[in-house]
């Protein structure tokens, strides 16, 4: 027990030489991250609630394949084999393959950047299987296309401003919840640019959030992020 306040100093010295903020009232910080994160959003032109086979705006005309077959998104007369992509970021553990989806939920007209994002998944799901869904990423102007995916962590499908110059999107990768119902979700920036043909995340840029299922609780929460 003597040597308790000094493992306290050291693990408080090498999280502040490292640069994180290891939070020591978590549920408050976390919320407080998440406030902040919203205020970043880009509010998208359209934000469109899909509810049928067609849909229709400024000079769009969009469907989607039947329900049996590869999903493919048909913009005007372009086909999008969403399918065939594989994730930017880590979903579960890995990269994954756009396959599963099979049904579009969501539409985002982005006017001013020429960007259409699609939020798709697997229906009718079942189980874990209905906590899986992707976001497609689409340049009207180059045609090229993004994905991202996301497991047990929503639904939502944002864009994001810092004020750098720069377009992100928030990944948001669920990292294995263990026998005692401990999930790990990290929080990681990609800065989009449609010449490339691989994004990466922001190096040393990432918010980390532990939580019991169990007792319904988040036990630590740390971030190193963008001011």
């Amino acid at each position: 027990m003597k040597n308790y306040p000094f493992v306290v100093f050291v693990i408080f010295f090498y999280s502040i030489s490292f640069g994180q903020n290891v939070s020591f009232n978590p549920e408050k910080d976390f919320l407080d991250f998440e406030e902040n994160l919203k205020t970043k959003i880009i509010t998208p032109t359209y934000r469109i609630q899909v509810e049928n086979k067609e849909i229709r705006f400024e000079d769009f005309f969009i469907s989607f394949s039947e329900l049996d077959d590869s999903l493919k998104i048909y913009i005007n007369n372009d086909t999008l084999n969403i399918y065939k992509l594989i994730t930017q970021n880590i979903v579960e553990f890995e990269k994954q393959q756009v396959d599963y989806a099979n049904s579009l939920l969501e539409v985002n007209y982005y006017q001013e950047l020429n960007i259409l994002m699609f939020l798709v998944h697997f229906y009718p799901c079942t189980g874990l299987g209905c906590g899986v869904n992707y976001q497609i990423m689409y340049h009207t102007g180059s045609k090229k296309m993004f994905a991202f995916g996301r497991f047990r962590i929503g639904f939502d499908m944002e864009l994001y401003d810092y004020n750098d110059d720069k377009l992100y999107y928030l990944s948001k990768s669920f990292n294995g919840r263990n026998i005692q119902g401990i999930d790990k979700i990290k929080y990681e920036l990609f800065p989009i640019d449609f010449k490339l043909n691989e994004l990466h995340p922001l190096k040393e840029t990432f918010a980390e959030i532990v939580t019991d299922e169990n007792e319904n609780r988040i036990v630590s929460f740390k971030e190193h992020w963008i001011e």
